[in-house]
């Protein structure tokens, strides 16, 4: 048996597939997250597959691992306690930011949020100019004084970004080299090894973000790696990244910003492979876990990416698959603000002490609470295999925090609840899609997740989508973009006018690569990119050239810049164009999974009466159905509950689920 196992360590529940290369066979598990010891969450996980699988110790081949530890220390400012080192003059970088006001007229606005507090931000002495020159040196004595009060403070965490490091990093590398001498206990990042673009602000944020993270992510990988090397000596560890694919274990402890992203950048990649398998090239995704949703696109039949993500009110400056995350999941908890209006979120119950359904002493009302009120949850069924649920704990929890404090019934609380989460969803489908200009309506929505089917289908209706799919593999999708995910490095360089040619750039990223990577390049298939704007311009739009080293490498990619820009845009511009960066992406895609997942073969197969409640149709008699004694081609008319071992699905009055040749639930609405 040759295992390969993805993991994806959520913040209410952490799911595993396992695949064994040798027999095809899959197994999934669906166990609840414990945040206090994560990895002790990823090690249990290990067992259960042995169990399940009949495996010995010494058979796992890769496990790669998503995660939401980063992700969760921006957002909950739970990382380490960091400094910056810059250039003399430039220690305000963070707070001045770009001088944009994200409220215009708003007179009381708060302070752009920053990592790095002014007390911890030291200058130094140096100085680049645009080209790589040296205008001063760096100050031997200054460097001394700023090492010297950086242990004073006791900082856990260093972020070193000089000016123009981008196009010349020798001063960061020599402070850094300092630092590392004197102080070899702290988490160092030089800004040229994180982002070596221009874009002073930008570049200063990720090289904080990465150097407040490298504790925590340092010490998850390492800890990981420990144990497995107890049992699983020759197993490769990989951790996936916010773009969809996978990082060496040991290059992943030093591009913690990498993985912010990681765990639902799995699921829109593993989604973007399951509209190949189904024949569908534009697709919505919607990861719905306990604690949040995540959004994302998907066109012509790959994740849309972008290097304008913010995190937490802060500018990401790496390309990753575009997600917009909202805290709509289902331990989201329900409130009555002080002005007596009904809200969801942001704050979760999480995974301890979770909902109040859960039994484990949570009080609060949640949406899995709602859905468990209103007859979307089987209450006789575990959720997870794991977890048993108690409608009276829900009914309390809401009545006391919800309908009485409104003054209606506690159904109706509930359904406001449901109204008021699904309302958050629909505008974020909306800002990754029609703001962007697309139109949803002409794409299929993918709902995974725990939660993600249980609302699929009325938000489908809200936004006139036709068609939505449930993979069978719903419940645990990014642990199955985890364990597909290939490996996949980026590296890129600004191009400095009069400087170095772009096909050289592109050699020496090559070089870079090949030193950053274990193992070396050769293994990989390389995609060169030009970042392309129209001189005058700041955003760039990516042009893809498939010889670097020809002769009209610039030629053609300036024409087929024009003519990106011209299907994007609608027009182009009476102005030349120009490269702005170079990148490199280096990939080694993995053999693919079989996404199928076994179906009944009995065509007679019968639901049990059951009675839900459907948004504005209220209570309704209606079928509850396993989908595993549902065949292939087995049509389910709406009302109905499908259920499944790691998610459920709510199927609307007048629509229809299909099971597909795969496995995969096809939910139709009657509209045209």
């Amino acid at each position: 048996m040759r295992l390969q196992i993805g993991i994806d360590v959520g913040g209410t529940f952490t799911d595993v597939v396992a695949s064994d290369r040798d027999s095809g066979r899959t197994w999934r598990v669906k166990v609840p997250s414990d945040p206090r010891h994560t990895t002790g969450s990823v090690l249990t996980i290990l067992d259960l597959v042995r169990e399940r699988s009949g495996a010995r110790p010494g058979e796992v081949e890769t496990l790669t691992v998503g995660h939401t530890i980063g992700l969760n220390a921006l957002l909950e400012r739970t990382g380490a306690r960091t400094a910056l080192v810059t250039t003399a003059g430039f220690r305000d970088v963070l707070a001045i930011g770009r001088e944009s006001r994200p409220k215009l007229f708003d007179l009381q606005q708060d302070p752009r949020p920053v990592l790095v507090p002014r007390y911890l931000r030291f200058e130094v002495d140096e100085r680049m100019d645009p080209r790589g020159e040296v205008v001063r040196p760096l100050s031997a004595t200054g460097a001394e004084r700023v090492v010297g009060q950086l242990l004073a403070e006791k900082v856990e965490a260093v972020a070193v970004c000089f000016l123009h490091a981008y196009a010349n990093p020798a001063h960061e590398i020599a402070f850094t080299r300092l630092l590392q001498e004197r102080a070899p206990q702290l988490a160092v990042c030089a800004s040229h090894e994180v982002l070596s673009e221009q874009r002073e602000y930008e570049r200063t944020v990720l090289a904080v973000q990465n150097a407040y993270l490298l504790p925590k992510v340092r010490t998850f990988v390492d800890e990981v790696r420990a144990a497995l090397a107890g049992t699983e000596p020759h197993a490769e560890l990989f951790i996936t990244d916010s773009a969809g694919g996978a990082m060496s274990a040991a290059l992943s402890r030093d591009r913690a910003i990498h993985a912010a992203f990681s765990g639902p950048a799995a699921g829109v990649r593993a989604t973007a492979s399951l509209g190949e398998l189904i024949g569908e090239r534009d697709l919505i995704t919607i990861d719905i876990g306990g604690t949040s949703c995540d959004v994302g696109l998907i066109r012509d039949g790959q994740p849309e990416l972008s290097n304008r993500t913010t995190l937490g009110g802060l500018p990401v400056g790496l390309r990753m698959v575009d997600i917009k995350s909202v805290s709509s999941g289902g331990g989201s908890i329900a409130w009555v603000d002080s002005g007596g209006l009904l809200r969801v979120g942001p704050r979760s119950s999480g995974a301890v002490p979770g909902p109040a359904c859960y039994d484990r002493g949570g009080t609060a009302p949640t949406v899995t609470d709602a859905h468990l009120l209103l007859g979307h949850l089987d209450p006789e069924a575990t959720l997870g295999g794991t977890v048993r649920l108690r409608t009276d704990l829900a009914r309390a929890a809401i009545e006391e925090h919800v309908a009485r404090p409104l003054g209606m019934d506690v159904t109706e609380a509930a359904a406001g609840i449901l109204a008021i989460a699904e309302a958050e969803l629909v505008r974020a489908i909306e800002v990754i899609s029609v703001s962007r200009g697309h139109d949803p309506r002409e794409s299929v929505l993918v709902a995974f997740g725990g939660a993600g089917p249980l609302h699929s289908g009325s938000i489908a209706r809200t936004m006139g989508i036709r068609r939505t799919v449930v993979p069978g593999s719903a419940g645990v999708l990014c642990a199955f973009g985890a364990l597909s995910a290939g490996e996949r490095y980026e590296f890129s360089q600004t191009l400095v006018r009069g400087g170095v040619p772009a096909h050289e750039v592109f050699a020496l990223l090559r070089a870079r690569a090949a030193e950053a990577i274990p193992g070396g390049i050769e293994r990989f298939t390389p995609e060169y990119i030009l970042d392309m704007r129209y001189v005058g311009q700041t955003s760039t739009i990516p042009v893809t050239v498939t010889d670097p080293g020809a002769d009209d490498l610039l030629d053609v990619a300036h024409k087929t810049f024009e003519e990106l820009y011209l299907d994007v845009f609608g027009y182009g511009m009476p102005r030349p164009s120009e490269v702005d960066a170079v990148r490199l992406v280096v990939h080694r895609e993995r053999a693919a999974v079989d996404h199928r997942v076994p179906t009944a073969s009995d065509p007679a197969w019968e639901g049990r009466p059951w009675r839900a409640h459907f948004g504005p149709h209220g209570f309704l008699d209606c079928a509850m159905v396993a989908v595993e004694s549902l065949p292939v081609g087995a049509a389910v008319a709406g009302p109905a509950i499908v259920t499944a071992a790691s998610t459920t699905t709510v199927v609307q009055p007048g629509d229809t689920a299909t099971v597909d040749p795969w496995g995969n639930l096809i939910v139709t609405q009657p509209f045209s």
